[in-house]
């Protein structure tokens, strides 16, 4: 099983398999590639406001909207909850700061019923840019995401550091 069930977006050992293997291509031929960690906002508050069908019905848009922007080569994953990271090969910081705001925009404008709408924070790190540790670009995408969650939400960041 490669798949999350709920949504049918990769699942979190297949992508952790494939950036891997990324990173030894990457390594090989001195291409970088991106990594964008999204977290759907106000999950909680979907839930316990609206119950857990309708926080449901938001991650399955989110999941809808990241296969959609997705090229065929990305590789789009639910790693659990409301966080999804997206595989970028070949692609540099700025690219991926231009397919993650894609990505942020068009989150915002899926109409869910009952709930109306949701929004994602997003970070983004390119690895050779900055690091050439797989560990160290998803903790620095991770980051750069929750710079974007305490600067209020709805925006994507770039790792800065």
């Amino acid at each position: 099983a490669i798949t999350d069930p709920l949504t049918g977006l990769y699942n979190r050992r297949y992508f952790e398999e494939n950036i891997n293997r990324e990173a030894e291509r990457s390594l090989r031929l001195g291409q970088p590639f991106s990594l964008i960690s999204l977290d759907l906002d106000h999950l909680k508050t979907i839930n316990d406001t609206y119950g857990h069908q309708y926080g449901d019905l938001a991650i399955k848009a989110i999941s809808g909207v990241l296969k959609n922007k997705a090229r065929s080569i990305d590789i789009p994953a639910r790693i659990g909850g409301e966080e999804f990271n997206v595989l970028l090969p070949g692609i540099d910081s700025y690219k991926a700061m231009v397919a993650a705001e894609r990505m942020r925009a068009a989150i915002e404008a899926v109409p869910i019923e009952t709930i109306g709408g949701v929004t994602a924070s997003i970070g983004v790190a390119t690895f050779l840019e900055h690091s050439k540790n797989v560990f160290e670009l998803t903790e620095l995408a991770d980051k750069a995401m929750y710079h974007a969650k305490i600067n209020g939400r709805n925006q994507v960041q770039y790792s800065i550091d």
